[in-house]
């Protein structure tokens, strides 16, 4: 009987012990994602960069969050606990871009598992396409797609789809050709007549490809050779 209630007694210890440990969590930021590293970050111990490691959380991998300090997150990973850089944690909604459309392409802009235009690919997503869109850095937006995860350039994302346009190369005028240039309703020389634009004449345009530009004449909307304006 004395055994028993030195078990229990003990339980009751043990218990009184992480009951404070768990309420000792700051404010629930839920689920972010490890950024601005090479490769992994440090899950460590306690709050501190001389702390031992508990584990490496590879770059792009969620964690559930904790505040802690201005400097440390309590984090949980993979079922283990410890603390990781705050500056090594982004998704709050602070970083929130919003829907944003894949634009300054020709058909696709690629998904990629890491910040790097060397990164593997997750998915290619169609210009003129959505997706939820979170500032990674200067160069990359952290992104959501169907369901997946991944970076992309953000000189390819825009909150409008209008700017599905290309790089705006100015107003052009039409050279190189003995009367007049064909503005075409797609970007093939096989697509049909918008108009004719005469040789002197200029069009707004926009960079297309490295063979077509996309262009606007008296109100009318089409594509015209690059070899032709100047």
């Amino acid at each position: 009987m004395k055994k028993r209630i030195s078990v229990i007694l003990a339980l009751i210890l043990i218990l009184s012990c992480l009951a404070p440990c768990a309420l000792a969590r700051g404010q629930y930021l839920g689920y972010q994602t490890v950024v601005n590293c090479d490769n992994w970050v440090t899950l460590r111990r306690s709050a501190s960069t001389s702390a031992a490691s508990v584990a490496k959380v590879p770059l792009g991998a969620t964690v559930e969050v904790y505040a802690y300090n201005s400097q440390f997150a309590e984090c949980y990973y993979l079922g283990m606990h410890g603390y990781i850089l705050t500056a090594y944690l982004s998704g709050g909604d602070d970083d929130y871009m919003g829907e944003m459309y894949v634009v300054n392409c020709n058909e696709f802009v690629t998904l990629r598992k890491h910040p790097s235009t060397s990164a593997a690919s997750v998915t290619k997503v169609a210009k003129g396409q959505k997706v939820d869109a979170y500032y990674y850095n200067s160069t990359f937006a952290r992104c959501t797609y169907r369901g997946m995860e991944g970076y992309i350039l953000l000189e390819y994302l825009s909150s409008s789809p209008a700017s599905t346009r290309g790089s705006y190369m100015g107003t052009m005028t039409v050279t190189n050709c003995d009367s007049w240039v064909t503005l075409r309703s797609a970007p093939s020389t096989k697509a049909s007549t918008v108009t004719r634009v005469p040789r002197g004449d200029t069009v707004e345009a926009y960079r297309y490809d490295g063979q077509f530009a996309e262009c606007y004449y008296s109100g009318l909307h089409g594509y015209i050779l690059l070899k032709y304006l100047g």
